[in-house]
């Protein structure tokens, strides 16, 4: 990516996200819906695992394996999966959604259509 598109990238995201009167375009929306609802879903798949952790029989085995800081999302989401709790369409919804919001996160310029 060339430095003049990133810098007005960054220019239009710190107007949209400090200046209340700022235009809110249609881009801007689905990238921020998309950024906090993979927040949530990543707190709330790391309190499932804490449920998990603290309410079974693996209580004390292997304390580092459970210990979820740094992890990434798509292997909290493995362990969720693995508990025969969630069916493949929930996986599979939420793996849509890390995807979406790694190419929004990692590749300021994709095309939001083609997502």
């Amino acid at each position: 990516m060339k430095h003049d598109e990133y810098l007005k990238i960054l220019i239009k995201d710190l107007n949209f996200i400090t200046d209340k009167n700022a235009s809110v375009e249609a881009e801007h929306v689905f990238r921020l819906k998309v950024l906090i609802l993979h927040l949530h879903t990543d707190f709330l798949l790391t309190e499932i695992i804490e449920h998990i952790k603290n309410n079974s029989l693996i209580r004390g085995k292997n304390k580092e394996f459970w210990n979820m800081d740094g992890r990434e999302f798509a292997e909290k989401l493995r362990i969720v999966y693995a508990t025969g709790n969630f069916d493949e369409n929930f996986l599979e919804t939420l793996r849509k959604l890390n995807n979406i919001r790694n190419n929004l996160s990692h590749k300021l310029l994709s095309d939001i259509k083609s997502l």
